[in-house]
């Protein structure tokens, strides 16, 4: 591939990455801890009533009662950020490694050495993409970690009372609601 297509490419990477960030970025994820269960109740706000959290689990919505919440965190845990962020930059850098893959001329057949040198560092189209898609993972994973600790998150406790409902509620009315895409709202 010529040089032009090649920074196309990358350039349209590059777009549908910051895109899918952008994206990720409309709505708040909540992982909801109650009394009731050991289970973590995971979704994203769409809102809340005066005694009930609403959260969208699994495009569906689910009401949780203030008095069976024991707390709230908001965002996603670091994990989630390290995993994404190496599938993106194994994804990329693979890509990268495939093209910019060069045929190395072959060396000159008078000299011994130069033979044996060229065998030695010369790489496949495949060795290329692998490389890149190992630093492209490495990279990505750096990137992840640092993206998942320096995201603030919040604890809000809520403990069933009415109290620490109202705080947490009035914490809530200022984050963006979710609504799915097929929704008519």
């Amino acid at each position: 591939m010529n040089l032009i297509v090649r920074r196309q490419f990358l350039f349209l990477l590059l777009i549908v990455c910051l895109h899918l960030e952008v994206n990720a970025q409309k709505k708040l994820f909540l992982r909801v801890y109650t009394t009731v269960s050991s289970n973590v109740i995971k979704g994203f706000y769409a809102g809340q009533t005066d005694s009930a959290l609403i959260i969208f689990t699994h495009q569906q919505p689910d009401t949780i009662s203030y008095s069976t919440i024991q707390k709230i965190r908001t965002k996603r845990r670091t994990g989630h950020h390290i995993l994404l962020s190496t599938v993106i930059g194994a994804i990329a850098g693979t890509a990268t490694g495939l093209i910019t893959h060069k045929e190395v001329p072959p060396s000159d057949p008078n000299c011994m050495i130069c033979e044996v040198i060229d065998r030695a560092y010369r790489t496949t189209q495949i060795e290329d993409a692998v490389g890149g898609g190992i630093l492209g993972a490495a990279a990505g994973a750096g990137a992840g970690t640092i993206i998942g600790l320096t995201r603030k998150r919040e604890t809000l406790i809520v403990a069933g009372n009415y109290e620490n409902w109202k705080v947490t509620k009035t914490r809530l009315e200022t984050s963006p609601v979710y609504i799915p895409n097929g929704s008519n709202k």
